[in-house]
């Protein structure tokens, strides 16, 4: 859908970029072909150059070039024409200070891999995922989990596009916390983590500190489901999106991350499988 978009061009708003959907100039070179034959929807109100800088920094790669001007409402863009380089995160603290309190693990998801930091362990996984990946997905991560990331690993190299949930959600009717949306929308969590809410969170944390490994394992799972619900969030967000603004059929990418399950490892050669279901 990337490829689609006109709204990081100065001077072209959604009205402009749905006038030129609905014309069938789809993609920034019908648009130069549109414009080279005198027969644009409107008098271009930029440089053709800029349709051909879109098409050179698509295929380097440069999703900065994009994320500098579109509209964070419209970020979702990114993550839909990258799917395999977006990393959905969710930390867990020992309490909401970020002058107190400190980072006790945080859970990543990129493509059907997931994987965990704990404090106190080798952190060179998470800093080369957070490195390579185009998009990073959270919920209230600008609020709560990047301030926290940034505090606790010193400035880490962080994906260039941001789409939080929180505000994505809302954007399109949905509100409150990641579990109250979830249950509005219909994503089940396993049984035995199902009514867990986060302030157990912490009390996991202690009770492994104290040498319960089994805490950490529930600690791990409760993370891991944040993670799986995420993607959900992310696939209904993205249809109500579509209807909401009237995206066109022809220029849609269906969301699919919910069908990129993870799995978690808990010790070398002990994986197991745990994953939100309709």
């Amino acid at each position: 859908m990337l490829t689609s978009t006109f709204q990081h061009i100065k001077g072209i708003g959604y009205k402009t970029e749905l006038e030129l959907w609905n014309r069938d100039i789809l993609t920034w070179k019908q648009c130069i072909a549109a414009i080279s034959r005198q027969r644009a929807p409107f008098e271009a109100p930029f440089s053709i150059s800029i349709l051909y800088d879109s098409i050179k920094a698509y295929e380097k790669g440069d999703i900065a070039f994009f994320a500098k001007d579109l509209p964070k409402s419209e970020f979702y863009r990114i993550a839909l024409e990258f799917p395999e380089e977006v990393l959905f995160l969710d930390i867990e603290t020992t309490g909401l200070s970020l002058y107190y309190d400190q980072i006790t693990l945080v859970g990543w998801s990129i493509g059907k891999q997931y994987g965990v930091y704990i404090n106190g362990q080798d952190d060179t996984m998470l800093r080369s995922v957070l490195s390579r990946a185009k998009v990073i997905v959270t919920f209230n991560g600008i609020m709560f989990d990047l301030k926290f990331i940034d505090k606790h690993f010193g400035s880490p190299t962080i994906p260039p596009v941001h789409l939080d949930l929180r505000y994505f959600a809302k954007r399109v009717g949905l509100s409150g916390g990641q579990k109250k949306i979830e249950r509005k929308t219909g994503f089940k969590r396993q049984s035995d983590i199902e009514d867990m809410l986060g302030e157990v969170a912490p009390i996991l944390w202690h009770r492994y500190r104290k040498g319960d490994q089994d805490a950490l394992r529930r600690l791990i799972e409760y993370n891991h489901a944040d993670i799986e619900g995420m993607k959900w969030i992310l696939d209904i967000c993205i249809r109500r999106y579509f209807r909401k603004n009237n995206i066109p059929v022809k220029v849609q990418r269906s969301p699919a991350f919910t069908g990129m399950t993870s799995n978690f490892s808990i010790s070398p050669g002990v994986t197991v499988r745990v994953s939100g279901q309709r």
